[in-house]
């Protein structure tokens, strides 16, 4: 079970502790009052498993974990810069000698999702100084797993054939694929915005908190649009087999729309989920100061 702060009813607290619901430092009132600032019951805060309280074996794996979690989004990130710098050199008289390199480029993506995946399971492991959030816990483990699969997937969508039932199944893949992996980030900053330090301001928590509100936003907004010019891009394609014939025209209208939101999942990527990991760095920073101040105490 974890350890909480044990108060007397009467006596102040004389340590730093930080409410639960706006981090006021609580030190010198008792339990029996409320948050000065936002009126929040202290008794409340008190029985919060609080990372400063929790053993020294649970802080290193939590840090092992936010380090591999943090390691896995560079990885990909730099997979995606390479396969778009590949791909802006590829022509209709070169693409089947860069197929295999267009193969590679999509068997990578598994190992390294995979790898990203195990690891936000782990850190979200039952644990009594984890926060108990089950719902949000069950839907980021379900989330990433289907990313999982979705990944491993697309190898089989890319070589299908160009016909309208293939066309409308390749898209509600990738819709789903896209989905889940915002998603599975989504879900883990909300998770990681549940814990708190406990001993000073958990100053993580607001800014994730908003990054993975605008984070759902732009998903909410851009993956429908890039799909849905996708598959009609793939459907025109299809039924004229036209390429570029005039300067106006449904063709090219649709590949703008493609390709500029699929540059937009780029800047996603590196402005919001960028921040957001920056947040996770720094979070991690603290608990490896709580490893330290359990070493020196020791």
């Amino acid at each position: 079970m974890p350890q909480t702060v044990t108060q007397n009813i009467d006596s102040p607290i004389t340590h730093n502790l930080h409410c639960i619901n706006c981090n006021y430092n609580l030190r010198t009132l008792t339990s029996t009052q409320s948050c000065p600032e936002c009126d929040h019951p202290i008794q409340d805060t008190l029985k919060q498993p609080y990372l400063c309280f929790a053993p020294l074996p649970y802080l290193k794996s939590l840090r092992f974990f936010l380090l591999n979690i943090l390691i896995a989004p560079l990885l990909i990130f730099s997979l995606e810069t390479a396969q778009g710098i590949f791909f802006i050199n590829i022509s209709p008289q070169n693409i089947q000698t860069m197929m295999p390199w267009i193969t590679t480029f999509l068997y990578a993506y598994i190992p390294l999702q995979s790898y990203l995946v195990l690891f936000v399971i782990y850190a979200s492991k039952k644990h009594p100084y984890r926060p108990i959030k089950p719902k949000l816990v069950l839907t980021l483990h379900i989330t990433a797993i289907t990313s999982i699969i979705m990944t491993g997937l697309q190898i089989s969508f890319f070589s299908h054939p160009h016909e309208p039932f293939y066309i409308y199944l390749a898209t509600i893949h990738g819709f789903i694929q896209y989905t889940s992996i915002y998603l599975t980030y989504i879900l883990f900053f909300l998770f990681l915005t549940t814990f708190s330090l406990g001993y000073k301001s958990s100053k993580h928590i607001t800014p994730i908190r908003y990054l993975a509100l605008a984070l759902t936003l732009c998903v909410a907004i851009f993956i429908p649009i890039h799909f849905i010019a996708k598959l009609f891009y793939s459907l025109y394609v299809y039924k004229y087999n036209s390429g570029y014939l005039t300067t106006f025209n449904p063709h090219r209208l649709l590949t703008f729309i493609r390709q500029y939101s699929h540059y937009t999942f780029y800047f996603i990527d590196i402005t919001l989920i960028g921040s957001a990991l920056l947040y996770t760095f720094l979070f991690r920073r603290n608990i490896t100061k709580l490893i330290n101040s359990h070493n020196q105490t020791s």
